[in-house]
């Protein structure tokens, strides 16, 4: 009954304030007695008595008014006609004082019906008596009815006047503002709480509770540290913000709050926690780019300090060693994990998935074997061994690892992913694209999963299917910026370059680093005879990626043949051209066919001629005919002293 019996206990002050001088005049009999014994049973948290004394002193006070029968409406003028202004004053104290007891005991109809006999026939109308009705008006959740009595209240006279008063009516009329959401106005009628009883903690945790509600939990927070205020040493309040930043992705105020709570702690359960939720932070933070990866060490061997051996602490330390490159630190604690769960499957899993993250795919295939063999019904471990057999190219081998851990686990998304790549890279489509299907349904939700299917559909040119989940990822996230490279893709391959360009334009704002865009970027300028685009941006992806054999051969390519002077430049294609084939190898007719292009083009015709005659000679013997007479057509220009210029 918290709140509301205080309010209780509070008007019985008042009451008692009331009735004083009246019981010292003799203008009062028993009535008088009974309400103060009244009060003293709600003090002692004795409801149902204090109602049946209170009931008495009503029967009492009807019965001298001859209105024991009488309705509402005649009710009042009968009391008013036949009872003094002393009894009159002891009457409408019970009433309404019963009438708040009522409400606390949710008999709302009651208690209203008390109120307004006793407002009636009250010699004087004092705020209590108004702020009372209130709390009856919004027992029967009549809220605006109540905001009008607590409005009034607070501009009448208090019997009684304290700033537990005061703020006792402002606080219910906040209530009843919040019960109709109306936020701002709660919010201020707090405030106004808060200025009376700056103690009151009550006003701070409702207050929190509003600004939930209302979507804005950096408020919630600013309450939180109001009550560390009130309360430095409260250990839960710096647990409660600490999470509340946590949350909101503030993590160095809740890291410093978790290590305030360290220095507070007594108990191992509290410290803990605290350790936990720091290494986790710590954790995300790393996977985020930063490297809080020793920090987080740290915290994991705190943890380790007082549960020493504990196995998901080690595990968890031993995977932050691997991302320090701390090798046999992490293998120490896998090491440990089995040593302490001897006969158990899941530490061989959790090293065999470290060795697998250090490339060490036998070691790894040995640990998963010896999971499953502890533990068959292990379908992560299956899952692993799958990873590391397509690791090692045996894709059949991996996808019946996979079939195994489906056959345990089948809701499980990422294991249809892994079969479904699996599937890809044996050239078995179909069953690919149902597995990535089979994802998608699991996980509607989840952007990449049609981002991934789309990449397939493009891969097998169903250009609308792509487009189709493409369009569906950037639907369930607007910010998946790789589904517009997707549909860049697509306008590319179907020879809409205008659209390409824009497409690729708008992924490199969020994706400066991709050589890929940039190389197709400038394939799409170079097919709208934008040459010197197309040269800045094949310069561009090779900055990004020195090695990007395409982007090589394009941009020598272009520098030898373009129809536009200004773009040809032979020094730099022989260049270009030249490093394309040393990465690739002396005997690429493709790179060849680009070098000799280049070399006519500083009119080293003889080298040129040369150059081309062998890139004709290792041309497959299915070679399109057209396209052979084309490179016979460029031999015979160089033989003639003459450069190719390409035609578009």
């Amino acid at each position: 009954m918290g709140r509301r019996i205080i309010i209780v206990i509070a008007f019985l002050f008042f009451a008692g304030a009331f009735l004083a001088p009246l019981v010292s005049s003799g203008q009062v009999d028993q009535s008088a007695e009974d309400i103060a014994a009244a009060g003293n049973l709600l003090n002692q948290g004795k409801l149902m008595e204090a109602l049946s004394l209170l009931d008495k002193v009503v029967t009492r006070g009807e019965q001298e008014a001859g209105a024991a029968q009488a309705n509402a409406q005649t009710k009042p003028g009968l009391m008013k006609k036949n009872l003094s202004v002393g009894q009159l004053a002891q009457m409408s104290v019970a009433l309404i004082l019963r009438g708040r007891v009522q409400t606390e005991l949710l008999d709302c109809d009651r208690a209203l019906d008390d109120c307004i006999l006793g407002l009636a026939i009250a010699p004087e109308t004092f705020a209590e008596y108004l702020a009372i009705r209130a709390e009856c008006y919004s027992c029967r959740e009549e809220y605006d009815q109540a905001i009008t009595d607590y409005s009034a209240a607070l501009k009448a006279k208090f019997l009684s006047p304290s700033p537990q008063a005061s703020a006792g009516t402002y606080e219910g009329r906040a209530r009843a503002f919040w019960a109709q959401d109306k936020y701002d106005q709660a919010l201020a009628d707090f405030d106004q709480a808060i200025r009376f009883t700056p103690q009151n903690r009550t006003l701070y945790e409702d207050r929190i509770k509003i600004w939930e509600g209302m979507g804005k939990p950096r408020k919630a927070v600013e309450e939180v540290s109001r009550l560390i205020g009130l309360a430095p040493g409260e250990i839960k309040l710096y647990l409660d913000r600490a999470s509340r930043y946590e949350s909101l992705g503030d993590y160095e105020s809740a890291l410093k709050d978790y290590a305030t709570v360290l220095t507070m702690a007594k108990d191992k359960e509290t410290k803990l926690h605290a350790l936990e939720r720091r290494a986790t932070i710590f954790e995300v933070q790393t996977s985020d780019g930063q490297d809080r990866n020793a920090e987080a060490e740290a915290e994991y061997t705190a943890l380790l300090k007082l549960e020493p051996g504990n196995s998901k602490w080690l595990s968890m330390r031993a995977r932050v060693r691997l991302r320090k490159e701390d090798t046999q630190g992490a293998l120490a604690d896998f090491n440990e994990c089995i040593k302490r769960a001897p006969g158990q499957g899941w530490p061989y899993r959790l090293r065999g998935g470290a060795y697998y993250d250090l490339g060490d795919y036998d070691q790894a295939i040995k640990d998963l074997n010896q999971a499953l063999k502890l533990d068959p019904a292990d379908a992560q471990a299956s899952y692993l061994r799958g990873l590391v057999k397509v690791s090692q190219k045996d894709f059949q081998g991996a996808i019946a690892d996979y079939d195994i851990a489906l056959a345990k686990y089948p809701q499980a998304d990422t294991y249809y992913e892994a079969r479904g790549k699996a599937y890809w890279a044996l050239n078995e489509n179909d069953k690919a694209i149902q597995d990535i299907s089979s994802a998608v349904d699991l996980k509607p939700k989840e952007p990449y999963y049609r981002y991934l299917r789309g990449n397939y559909f493009l891969g097998l040119d169903q250009y609308d299917k792509a487009l189709t989940d493409y369009n569906k990822a950037l639907e369930i996230d607007p910010g998946y910026v790789e589904a517009l490279a997707g549909k860049a893709d697509v306008a590319f391959f179907t020879g809409d370059y205008r659209k390409a360009q824009a497409g690729y334009t708008t992924y490199l704002k969020s994706r400066p680093q991709s050589s890929m865009a940039y190389y197709r970027r400038g394939e799409s300028s170079s097919a709208l005879d934008d040459d010197a685009a197309a040269v800045a941006d094949y310069k561009k992806a090779i900055e990004v990626d020195p090695k990007y054999l395409d982007a090589l051969n394009a941009l020598a390519w272009l520098l030898a043949t373009s129809p536009q002077s200004a773009v040809r430049n032979g020094g730099q294609a022989v260049e270009y051209g030249k490093k394309a084939l040393e990465l690739a190898g002396q005997n690429d007719p493709d790179l060849m066919d680009t070098l000799a292009a280049a070399l006519a083009e500083t009119g080293r015709y003889e080298d040129a001629a040369s150059l081309e005659k062998m890139a004709i000679s290792l041309l497959a013997q299915d070679f399109d005919p057209k396209e052979r007479a084309n490179w016979q057509a460029r031999l015979t220009l160089y033989q003639k002293g003459q450069p190719y210029r390409e035609k578009k």
